[in-house]
């Protein structure tokens, strides 16, 4: 029995009036109710067959393995990845599209010929096809290996054919499955950094694990691709076992390989030689008939990207912090830049940069500080003296280099020792850049010159501070002239202090011996050439 509506029950609401409306015929209204009108179907993709659905669960699992795998060892994810696709292409099922059916090796050509990202989020399954340590390594190859014409007039052109045809298949096969023929440009190379520095399978030990292939790679082309001979069989020995071996016995070997500089002649009749700094870059000089050289790096660097000058966010997102393994792959990218460059060539955020400086400060994470002031002076400095090289922009940001105040600022607000050794690290950066009238500086200055709290550092800390206060009184004539030419007139240029001056050398004879917290042993020499962690050092690391 149909329940009969209440008189109370109101008849005109926006609910009644809506049915009514989508009502045009009148045998559906009955007693004042209204029907409730037959939807048009949608338009779309038709519903898909329990073999299609299962095919589907079967890509996302396969998918969401692959993840995984890129946490596995390095010596695990090969069999991993492989055990993976083989699963899911028994798995799948006529609802895959076409590209999907292609065999893997055919996948991951197409990918390495396009390079384009959105590739791997197109399907499930075409992301766990190029989610392999082959094509890992590949794209980390193509990222960092230069391959452009030479540069200068340094090496030979090219003599015997069969050198250079063998140099040319040796490369090309370090690069497989990618095209060797298929070369990328500097600003294809510079995109495919950026891409996958952001990429999580990208890490500091997946790119270890290239450096000496990487290195390899350049030897081919810039020794034995241009027909350099060497002439003792002993040298030439010793650097046909080194080409020839590969993986983490290359680590191994190496290191004893090359303890003095491998001589040869070029095809054109000049002497040349050539000296290797391990995972790091080769050097090839020419003594004859004109002297000239060129160091190419072991990778070259085109992009920094900001998780390495800002920091990453802690567990809350509320603070930024630096990861130990972060700033192991910031000191790699110095040791790979060479720090005669024009400063042109590598693109990275200076707000980023100099968000990370705080950071640092405010944490006193003085390993982060050394590193960023470390390439804020490199590059910053290079760009307002060098014009960029031809084909890149120029990123030259001012008329002379300089620090943010705010810095120096900052960094006395910290607890001693923390605070003299943050400005300090920001004095030997640029100490032009430090404010002369602040009243909180000042004010620091004094207490410092009368500071009594621990025995030890007391007499420095306070001929620190008197130091200090007399620099700020000369502070303005400084500025002038270091901004004029700071090569000779600044306080620290490139981190290495000026002791033809009058206040260089009050610091080297009344600071410098004296603080405890850091050695000032090397004061006499740019500060660019220490590292806190060098690569050379990981040739016992087996790594595969």
């Amino acid at each position: 029995m149909t329940p009969s509506l209440s008189s109370n029950t109101p008849t005109n609401t926006q609910k009644s009036q809506l049915q009514r409306q989508d009502s045009d015929d009148p045998k559906e209204a009955c007693n004042g109710l209204t029907a409730t009108k037959k939807r048009k179907r949608l338009s779309g993709r038709p519903l898909l067959s329990f073999a299609q659905l299962k095919s589907r669960k079967a890509a996302r699992e396969a998918a969401s393995r692959s993840k995984n795998a890129w946490k596995f060892p390095p010596q695990q994810t090969e069999a991993s990845t492989a055990s993976i696709l083989k699963t899911t292409q028994s798995k799948r099922r006529n609802g895959s599209s076409a590209l999907e059916q292609l065999p893997i090796e055919l996948l991951e050509r197409i990918f390495l010929y396009a390079l384009e990202t959105n590739f791997c989020r197109a399907s499930p399954f075409l992301a766990s096809a190029v989610s392999s340590e082959r094509i890992y390594r590949t794209l980390i190859r193509l990222a960092f290996f230069k391959d452009t014409e030479h540069e200068g007039n340094c090496l030979p052109v090219p003599g015997r054919r069969q050198r250079v045809k063998t140099a040319r298949e040796r490369i090309a096969e370090a690069l497989k499955p990618a095209d060797y023929n298929m070369r990328l440009d500097e600003t294809d190379r510079a995109n495919l950094q950026a891409t996958i520095l952001r990429c999580r399978w990208c890490t500091k030990k997946r790119i270890l694990v290239q450096l000496p292939v990487l290195t390899q790679m350049n030897i081919w082309k810039h020794w034995v691709g241009t027909g350099i001979e060497i002439s003792d069989p002993v040298g030439q020995t010793t650097l046909d076992d080194f080409l020839s071996v590969r993986g983490h016995e290359t680590l191994r070997t190496f290191p004893t390989a090359y303890t003095s500089p491998l001589e040869g002649t070029g095809p054109d009749g000049s002497t040349y030689s050539m000296s290797i700094k391990p995972l790091r870059w080769i050097n090839i000089f020419r003594w004859t008939p004109k002297r000239a050289s060129i160091c190419p790096r072991a990778m070259n660097i085109r992009i920094i990207p900001d998780y390495l000058l800002r920091g990453r966010r802690t567990g809350d997102g509320k603070e930024w912090c630096f990861a130990e393994e972060d700033l192991d792959l910031l000191e790699l990218f110095r040791q790979q830049y060479d720090w005669c460059g024009t400063g042109h060539d590598v693109s990275f955020s200076r707000n980023a940069l100099q968000s990370g400086i705080q950071t640092a400060i405010t944490s006193q994470n003085m390993r982060a500080l050394t590193s960023l002031l470390k390439v804020d002076e490199l590059f910053f400095r290079q760009r307002s003296t060098h014009d960029p090289p031809p084909g890149y922009a120029n990123q030259h940001t001012g008329q002379y280099y300089a620090i943010p105040e705010d810095h120096f600022l900052q960094a006395i607000r910290l607890p001693m020792p923390e605070a003299m050794h943050s400005f300090i690290l920001l004095l030997r950066c640029n100490a032009e850049s430090m404010p002369p009238d602040s009243s909180e500086l000042t004010q620091w200055a004094m207490e410092l010159s009368s500071y009594h709290e621990n025995n030890e550092i007391d007499e420095a800390v306070q001929l620190f501070g008197e130091w200090l206060l007399d620099f700020m009184i000369e502070l303005p004539g400084y500025i002038d002239e270091a901004r004029q030419v700071p090569r000779e007139k600044a306080l620290f240029y490139h981190g290495e202090l000026n002791t033809q001056s009058r206040m260089g050398k009050r610091f080297r004879d009344e600071v410098c011996d004296r603080l405890p917290f850091t050695s000032w042993d090397n004061y006499h020499q740019p500060w660019f050439f220490e590292y806190s962690y060098d690569v050379s050092t990981s040739w016992s690391t087996d790594i595969q």
